[in-house]
């Protein structure tokens, strides 16, 4: 078995500087490899604790003006939609018919939980296939910021990481006993180890 250098202090072993930055090297490896995957996915729980149904107090622009305008969707984020099996999304192509809740659809569900992802920028349209409950507001309106956003909110989580990052490294460095004195054990005095 080849030797690894590894020298045994007070009852702790103490690595080699250049075993032990292999390692360093390693793990930051695999960080980097897993924050390179982190998306700016959200997901909308479409109308809140109110769900997919007709909106509270009469307010036909409930959905669009009052749950949706607070929220800045993004280029990858999910609706989900959950609602009755008597009711349905519909997905429509304009204003126009949003607005008159003709149902000239792009996509239709009814499976009482429906997850629909914001796959470009620009303007979504969903009502309720049911015109009457359509008309009484259950229709949504959401508007998807342009792919340039997603990079500025990927940057933001990777500086909220940056605190969690250093105290892993610093983690990793008192663990392996990093100091400038190679072989400082933390409960020997420097005097007794050289």
């Amino acid at each position: 078995m080849p030797s690894t250098g590894a020298q045994l202090v007070g009852g702790t072993t103490i690595y080699p500087m250049r075993m032990r930055s292999q390692f360093c090297m390693l793990l930051l490896g695999i960080l980097a490899n897993l924050l390179s995957g982190i998306q700016a996915t959200e997901l909308h729980a479409v109308g809140g604790f109110v769900g997919w149904s007709v909106p509270p107090s009469g307010q036909t622009d409930w959905y669009s003006e009052v749950w949706a305008k607070s929220i800045s969707f993004q280029v990858g984020d999910v609706l989900v939609f959950s609602y009755s099996p008597d009711d349905n999304v519909y997905e429509l192509a304009d204003e126009a018919d949003f607005a008159a809740c003709k149902l000239d659809t792009i996509g239709v569900w009814y499976s009482g939980s429906t997850n629909i992802t914001l796959t470009k920028a620009g303007t979504y349209y969903f009502v309720c296939g049911n015109e009457d409950q359509c008309k009484l507001g259950m229709k949504l309106r959401v508007k998807v910021e342009a792919e340039e956003a997603t990079t500025t909110i990927f940057t933001q989580i990777l500086s909220g990481l940056r605190p969690l990052f250093t105290r892993l490294v610093r983690s990793i460095t008192d663990i392996f006993h990093f100091s400038p004195s190679y072989y400082h054990h933390p409960k020997i005095p420097l005097a007794i180890q050289k």
